[in-house]
């Protein structure tokens, strides 16, 4: 039998995530590491580069287990509407992440995931708890928000809404179905017995085909179906190297080259930005600018906003000049301000600081994951559904 708080599973201690049910959140009033709009524009370069995936869209485990809840839970609400199917989802997901945390295996998928504090917390106690909170906001942060997006864009999911697409789903997922009443089980052996249910790694493989087949003539499934075979080809690639391969759209190649371009330029002008922030003159230096300036001039001549951005939204615009002016040369430490107030313009929102020898309560983040624009979930997916062309 198991041990009923789960201490004798073989679990490593958990790793803990870095936002829980019960943080506060932060920098509401505007995007959080964005002051200068290049997280935008790196979300919509990788929109080029892997446009059925998201930042948070990593694992195969994650995509076929989000699909069972929703199907699990479409077939018990007494309607097809989200406001029916999400609190019978939510149960779904706190009941598979104490079954992960209990039996993690060798499985990276089941340690990667938001609220694993709390989850430990539950998983030390007599008996599983499907009721109990694991994050303040599970719809918006937990597996369904991380994955929705791309299950809609590959049609599993009906369009604005969490009701899966019945028959793509089966096709997906075969049969037999997972079966639950949806209520806490009275101990941990009953737990691990109904959510060993959820571990379909035979639709693994059909799910690469979903995400990276050529299946229709659409711009976006022949930009995923180029971007899986050129990583095919060549597993270890950065996106620089990827961009030389024929296989990549002659779009994708562009956009592919300017991705450490455009990552360069941003560290850049963070360092600078950081430095306004504390009230300080920023060292605009003539190397610094000269620098600045081929970036800018790179990224310019690779035309990364008209192709990633066609219909030129606000943003699109305000990026479009303050690149473009950098390019020429015309950086100084009010230009940057100007950029900045232009961006928080564009989104309707607060700037961080109005004007220059201003100290703001606002600060960027020391520590910041370099940007790899989806490619790292790319690779991942690939290897673990084994996809090939």
């Amino acid at each position: 039998m198991l041990e009923s708080n789960g201490a004798k599973f073989g679990m490593k201690p958990a790793i803990h995530s870095e936002i829980f049910w019960n943080a506060p959140h932060l920098f509401e009033s505007t995007r959080a590491v964005d002051p200068l709009g290049f997280d935008a524009l790196r979300e919509a370069m990788s929109n080029v580069l892997a446009p059925f995936l998201t930042g948070a869209t990593r694992h195969a485990e994650h995509y076929v287990a989000v699909a069972v809840g929703l199907r699990w839970a479409k077939s018990r609400a007494s309607r097809p509407l989200d406001k029916d199917i999400w609190p019978l989802f939510r149960a779904f997901e706190r009941g598979l992440l104490q079954y992960w945390h209990l039996c993690p295996g060798n499985r990276p998928a089941r340690r990667r995931y938001l609220g694993k504090r709390r989850i430990a917390e539950i998983c030390a106690g007599k008996r599983p708890n499907v009721q109990a909170p694991i994050l303040r906001d599970q719809r918006g942060v937990g597996l369904l928000g991380s994955y929705i997006e791309s299950l809609r864009a590959i049609a599993l999911v009906k369009p604005a809404q969490i009701v899966i697409d019945e028959e793509a789903v089966t096709q997906l997922l075969g049969d037999p179905r997972f079966e639950w009443a949806g209520t806490s089980p009275g101990n941990w052996q009953s737990l691990v017995e109904i959510f060993a249910g959820v571990d379909l790694r035979s639709a693994w493989p059909r799910l690469g085909h979903r995400l990276f087949d050529l299946a229709d003539l659409s711009q976006q499934r022949a930009q995923m179906y180029s971007a899986a075979r050129s990583i095919s080809a060549s597993p270890n690639a950065d996106w620089v190297r990827l961009a030389k391969c024929r296989t990549l759209l002659e779009p994708q190649q562009r956009i592919a080259a300017a991705t450490g371009l455009t990552a360069e330029l941003e560290a850049r002008l963070r360092e600078m930005f950081g430095e306004l922030l504390k009230g300080q003159k920023p060292a605009v230096t003539r190397a610094m600018v000269g620098r600045l300036a081929k970036l800018a001039g790179q990224v310019t001549k690779l035309r990364v906003i008209d192709t990633v951005w066609p219909s030129e939204p606000a943003l699109a615009k305000v990026l479009r000049l303050h690149i473009e002016n950098a390019a020429r040369g015309r950086l100084s430490e009010k230009a940057l301000l100007e950029w900045h107030l232009e961006v928080m313009r564009a989104r309707g929102t607060e700037p961080w600081v109005q004007d220059l020898g201003e100290r703001s309560a606002l600060k960027l983040p020391t520590d910041r994951a370099d940007p790899d624009f989806r490619l790292t979930n790319l690779q991942t997916l690939l290897r673990e559904t084994k996809w090939a062309e």
